[in-house]
């Protein structure tokens, strides 16, 4: 903090977004939700900052990958709605990042986002909605793991149907 807000050193600010994302992750599995919410914010600033302002567009997927962190925490706390709200983020994100920057190697952060939202949905008992998020997370990892060979994949598929399959 001392370096990029005090020192002016802009060029740390990404290496301090991850320092608070790594101590909300670890805050969370303390049981802090709280608190992981709030670093999770911070992060998010700093990366909005970096990516919007900056034009640091290398650092979307880390924008996308705080914003998805922190919506599973709201969702932790129960804010369905804002995690929901949290998860279109970041699927905006990494689907701009895939389809017109075509940056493939990331595109597993893609379907886990849509289960992500999926579940929230479910939760706020919006089946249909799950459903539909379910079904577009299935699609795109069954392209990732059948058609671009991303066998370390193939987990999170069956975790998608077994998911999907629970609805009904």
């Amino acid at each position: 903090e001392r370096l990029v807000n005090v020192e002016g050193r802009q060029e740390e600010g990404n290496g301090l977004a991850r320092v608070y994302m790594n101590r909300a992750s670890a805050l969370q599995s303390l049981g802090d939700v709280g608190g992981a919410v709030a670093g999770y914010d911070k992060s998010i600033a700093i990366y909005e900052r970096l990516v919007n302002v900056e034009g640091r567009s290398e650092l979307a997927y880390q924008l996308a990958s705080a914003l998805m962190n922190r919506a599973t925490a709201l969702q932790c706390q129960g804010n369905l709605r804002e995690a929901v709200a949290g998860y279109d983020k970041s699927i905006e994100i990494r689907e701009r990042l895939i389809i017109v920057e075509e940056r493939r190697g990331e595109a597993g952060g893609l379907p886990r986002a849509y289960m992500n939202r999926a579940s929230a949905l479910q939760s706020l008992g919006d089946l249909r909605g799950a459903v539909a998020g379910y079904d577009k997370s299935i699609a795109i990892y069954e392209r990732l793991v059948n058609v671009e060979g991303m066998s370390e994949l193939a987990n999170e598929l069956t975790s998608a149907h077994r998911s999907r399959a629970k609805l009904r």
